[in-house]
């Protein structure tokens, strides 16, 4: 089936979901899954507040990655420090970044203690 096949059909049954939720009292169709306890989540509002309080743990992770993308740019383009980062910005340091860490794991791996101990002996 080609995606432009399936849209449709997808669009369709988010409508008839919604529908059907709306016909039995609820405001969308995830509020009504909620609402069955079948789930760890009681209440759209008991999912928001898990939401907000996983993000609120990992924002000091994600402004530390950022930070580390800047500065990659800041070292390869010579900007000042507090320089525009754009989305494409994003995209591009963070796959080199990736591409690193890669190398790393494979210099890592060739250069463990015990492949240097084995070397030796």
């Amino acid at each position: 089936t080609s995606r432009n096949a399936i849209g449709p059909s997808l669009e369709a049954l988010l409508t008839t979901r919604r529908a059907l939720a709306n016909a039995v009292g609820f405001p969308s169709f995830a509020a009504m899954q909620l609402s069955h306890g079948n789930t760890t989540m009681a209440s759209p509002e008991a999912a928001r507040t898990f939401l907000e309080d996983h993000i609120a743990a990992i924002r000091p992770d994600a402004v530390d990655a950022l930070d580390v993308l800047r500065e990659m740019k800041r070292r390869e383009e010579g900007e000042a420090e507090g320089g525009a980062f754009y989305s494409t910005d994003f995209a591009y340091y963070r796959r080199k970044w990736l591409s690193q860490q890669q190398v790393y794991a494979k210099f890592n791996h060739r250069v463990s203690y015990r492949n240097v101990l084995s070397a030796l002996n």
